[in-house]
């Protein structure tokens, strides 16, 4: 009996070493994508567009336009942006004329156009660009967008600072870019 017991308690030992060695990893989230939180409300971003305007002293210039699915881009050559949404609009500075490339691009209103830079910044809530209206329109003050290109898949994150009262704007679009010659 005693031989039982013994056996029945290194078996529970045992088990409870075994449990309390498979401790539950915690995972942690997954990044969050396609969106746009602007003064601590969040709006969804599906899409993005660029138009390529050409060479621009040492730089290449890119349009790049990402929005919710309300806005329409189906048009954009004849009638240009259609529908109603939000857009984030940068009008970014590269370094090749294939592409925004990968890096980090910082504000600049410098006349003289260099590479990682963007010169422009727009965004619109519930945007109607005929007649061109919103609810909140916005332009930046400060602030840095990071590219990153794995094959044709973009990841756009920017931390922004934008309008006169600094309200803070942060996102991030990871997706296709429809690229158009301007």
């Amino acid at each position: 009996m005693t031989k039982k017991i013994t056996k029945t308690i290194m078996m529970f030992t045992v088990l409870a070493v075994v449990f309390a060695s498979c401790k539950k990893t915690e995972e942690e989230p997954a990044a969050k994508t396609n969106f746009v939180t602007i003064g601590g409300t969040e709006y969804t971003l599906s899409q993005a567009i660029s138009f390529e305007n050409g060479p621009k002293d040492d730089a290449f210039e890119f349009e790049l336009v990402i929005a919710s699915s309300g806005v329409d881009f189906s048009d954009i050559t004849n009638i240009g942006i259609a529908g109603k949404g939000e857009l984030v609009y940068f009008n970014m500075l590269s370094a090749s004329s294939d592409g925004i490339v990968a890096g980090t691009y910082v504000f600049s209103n410098d006349v003289l156009r260099k590479p990682n830079t963007y010169n422009e910044m727009f965004v619109g809530v519930n945007y109607e660009n005929q007649p061109n209206t919103g609810d909140e329109t916005y332009f930046v003050g400060s602030g840095d967008v990071i590219v990153k290109v794995d094959g044709d898949t973009y990841t756009i994150d920017f931390d922004l600072t934008i309008g006169p009262d600094k309200i803070v704007m942060k996102g991030s679009y990871t997706g296709k870019i429809t690229n158009y010659l301007d």
